[in-house]
């Protein structure tokens, strides 16, 4: 069995954590502690798992190599390095260590939808 390329396994993991936020926001206790338990905060939740989702869904059915899935890509890293900053935030705050996972996942996720979008995608265009 041939392993997918980066951007597909990317998209994927967008899609997993989309799927497990918007079925069991609880499951974001490690990151946020109590809080993720309290209903109110589910819904927020449940929303960057809806985020997530589309990202992943948008990079998946860009051409493989087009401009639009390089785009694609670098919304994914942008949305990661927003992500690496509110969390490492919340880590100073908190001290807790599923910030500090969060922010490190993030980050990693920020490196990888930089390079792939680089990597497979086509020279910016001159518009934006």
């Amino acid at each position: 069995m041939k392993t997918p390329p980066l951007p597909e396994l990317y998209a994927w993991s967008r899609l997993g954590l989309a799927a497990a936020l918007v079925a069991a926001p609880v499951a974001a206790k490690p990151w946020l502690g109590d809080v993720a338990k309290h209903t109110d905060a589910r819904g927020a939740l449940r929303l960057l798992g809806v985020r997530d989702g589309l990202l992943g869904v948008a990079v998946l059915l860009m051409p493989a190599g087009s401009a639009a899935r390089r785009r694609a890509l670098a919304l994914c890293a942008t949305a990661d390095l927003a992500d690496t900053v509110v969390s490492t935030g919340d880590f100073f705050r908190t001290r807790r260590r599923g910030a500090a996972i969060a922010a490190l996942t993030a980050a990693a996720g920020a490196v990888v939808g930089i390079a792939t979008s680089r990597a497979h995608g086509v020279a910016p265009s001159p518009v934006g």
